[in-house]
């Protein structure tokens, strides 16, 4: 911050008290800013314009890894946000309150007259931490008039690069702010992406009652009187794509490390789940680097016995032709199949395309698709399955029929919900969002001749070898 007092050609006993006036806040400024206290809570209020990066104070802290070195409240700080991060990630009723009364479609345009705006919103507050600490900043959504939103429901995505690639959480706070938590271990300066891509609530919206109907066979390539022409996808960046460049300080007396599983105390964050690994770290240089290294368990099957059988759509398709080349196919299982879905099974996709019935969405017929594979006669004991609803539901079907297939934001709120009831029917579950959500080179990666235009679903297989790396020392033993 620079603050400049210019001369005048004429002085007056007035001009001497403002002066003195204007010493007294600059120093009154400058103890607040020095004061030794920080505090954890984002106070959001206080805030109404944004800080710019060169004026901010980073809050330097001196140990930096999970340990006896931390005084305890410390340790308290980390584990927290450490807990926040993961308990996000299945809290699906926590990401919808903002917009529970909400969701069912609506085609009036009520809403664009309080419409957030992404040139005008901006970043409030900044509380960037060394290396090895959770680092967080706010953004405060405002209309195109400038005026401060005060209800949730924006769906803000944020991407950052640098020294590491992350994938932060982003958490709504219901007032018009959202508060972007992320652990940079890795020193140096990075480059948050911020854009919108959802106001008030569109992104959890359902689709028209008759959606499906309208659609083919598998409820896709609708021409919809009512949504043709929608422009709720924005895509809109953060004050028109101005960089937002962050300086994380490294650590100054600890040598950051891997945190080990004991250290984090998993059973604190008081999650019940049989998750197959905790799926969160960063990539460096195109590696993967888990905050948790160990494999949660094992399950050696032994050599040649049983099937794995990959279902889901097509990214799970370019999964199981990965695993295909890998020692758990060669070498562990007897068999490898996979079954390629959109809704229902596709055997061609052209056909799939032009294939049209006025049919509703059948969640029977999902549920007896999957139990032909179930109780194929390969599955034994020893047999496996990897299992993808992936984004063709949240396209093509609402929350209500997707809550039925499983018992029985879009992206984030069905990847939820799903882990959620996943973790209580006791399935061991592998999350790969933050793995695929940070990814260096992004979606459009997987074809053989280069990236693919305009592709927002498909990553490279690249990405996903943490993941084939983890199934196949699960099956295998270390």
């Amino acid at each position: 911050m620079r603050i400049q007092i210019l001369p005048r050609s004429t002085g007056s006993s007035r001009d001497f008290y403002k002066i003195c006036l204007a010493v007294f806040i600059v120093i009154y400024v400058f103890l607040w800013l020095s004061k030794p206290v920080v505090k954890n809570e984002l106070d959001l209020a206080s805030h109404k314009t944004p800080i710019r990066i060169r004026d901010m104070v980073a809050v330097d802290i001196t140990a930096t890894t999970v340990g006896n070195e931390f005084p305890s409240k410390e340790v308290a700080d980390f584990l927290k946000h450490w807990c926040r991060q993961r308990r996000a990630r299945w809290d699906w009723r926590a990401m919808i309150l903002p917009c529970i009364n909400k969701m069912p479609w609506n085609s009036s345009r009520e809403i664009e007259k309080n419409a957030t705006d992404a040139n005008t919103s901006f970043i409030s507050l900044w509380d960037i931490r060394p290396a090895g600490q959770y680092s967080r900043f706010s953004i405060q959504s405002q209309t195109k008039e400038g005026r401060p939103k005060i209800e949730g429901g924006d769906s803000w995505r944020v991407i950052i690069r640098g020294s590491s690639s992350i994938s932060p959480t982003v958490i709504d706070h219901g007032n018009g702010t959202y508060e972007v938590s992320f652990l940079a271990v890795e020193a140096g300066v990075y480059r948050a992406n911020v854009s919108l891509e959802f106001t008030s609530c569109n992104g959890f919206k359902d689709p028209p009652v008759d959606w499906f109907i309208v659609g083919n066979a598998q409820g896709k390539y609708q021409r919809h009187p009512e949504v043709d022409g929608n422009k709720d996808y924005l895509q809109a960046p953060l004050r028109g794509g101005s960089p937002v460049d962050l300086v994380v300080p490294p650590a100054k007396n600890a040598q950051v490390s891997s945190i080990s599983k004991e250290a984090m105390g998993r059973e604190s964050c008081e999650i019940k789940c049989n998750f197959l690994w905790d799926g969160y770290g960063r990539w460096v240089h195109n590696t993967w680097k888990p905050h948790i290294k160990e494999i949660i368990s094992t399950r050696p099957i032994g050599r040649k016995r049983g099937t794995l059988w990959v279902y889901g759509d097509s990214v799970n398709v370019f999964f199981a032709h990965s695993l295909m080349q890998r020692r758990i196919c060669r070498d562990l299982f007897k068999r490898c199949n996979f079954s390629y879905n959109w809704i229902y099974p596709v055997n061609n996709v052209t056909a799939a395309k032009r294939q049209f019935d006025n049919l509703d969405y059948n969640n029977e017929r999902v549920l007896e698709n999957f139990r032909r594979i179930v109780y194929d006669p390969q599955m034994d004991e020893n047999s496996a399955i990897i299992l993808n609803f992936g984004l063709h539901f949240v396209e093509s079907t609402n929350f209500t029929n997707y809550k039925k297939l499983i018992v029985g934001l879009r992206v984030l709120l069905y990847n939820s919900y799903a882990t959620t009831q996943m973790c209580r029917a006791g399935f061991l579950v592998l999350d790969v969002f933050p793995i695929t959500d940070s990814y260096p080179q992004g979606t459009g990666t997987h074809g053989a001749h280069g990236p693919v235009k305009n592709d927002i679903v498909h990553y490279s297989n690249l990405a996903f070898r943490p993941a084939e790396e983890l199934v196949e020392e699960y099956f295998g033993g270390k």
